[in-house]
């Protein structure tokens, strides 16, 4: 193995080993139900027309019609994911999840790349990275 080899190993292996830990954690929660404002989102996603579905989600100031989430917090891309995925996937949960596992593990990446940036140091890079993969934090996020 060459000295190029071993090091591109050894930046490799600490983020998989994060971002499997990361999937081990929720994977259980792939098999989850919606749960609490979920099943607001769904009812938005079906019952409102694209153009007040937009409204709500990005004018905090609008009327929320069915969208009544976008009253109490403004997450506008949090909205619209969940409605592009609803006309994809319908009412099933399993689409939901994965896709907030997907965007959990991008952000795993994306710490280490961080962490390894401002420390230089596979170490702490591979240290931050677990820490986000792993935090209970990340679970509403990968449940969906």
């Amino acid at each position: 193995m060459s000295a190029t080899s071993a090091r591109r190993m050894g930046a490799v292996l600490p983020l998989g080993g994060a971002l499997l830990a990361a999937v081990f954690i929720y994977f259980p929660a792939l098999n989850s139900p919606f749960h609490s404002d979920d099943y607001l989102l769904l009812l938005a996603s079906r019952d409102m027309p694209w153009s007040d579905f937009l409204r709500s989600s990005f004018d905090p100031g609008a009327d929320p019609g069915a969208l009544r989430l976008s009253a109490n917090y403004w997450r506008p891309l949090s909205f619209v994911t969940f409605r592009l995925i609803y006309v994809v996937f319908g009412d099933e949960p399993l689409p939901y999840h994965l896709f907030n596992l997907a965007v959990h593990l991008a952000s795993v990446v994306l710490v280490y790349a961080l962490g390894w940036r401002l420390t230089k140091s596979r170490l702490g890079a591979a240290v931050a990275a677990l820490v986000m993969a792993v935090h209970p934090e990340g679970s509403s996020r990968s449940r969906g």
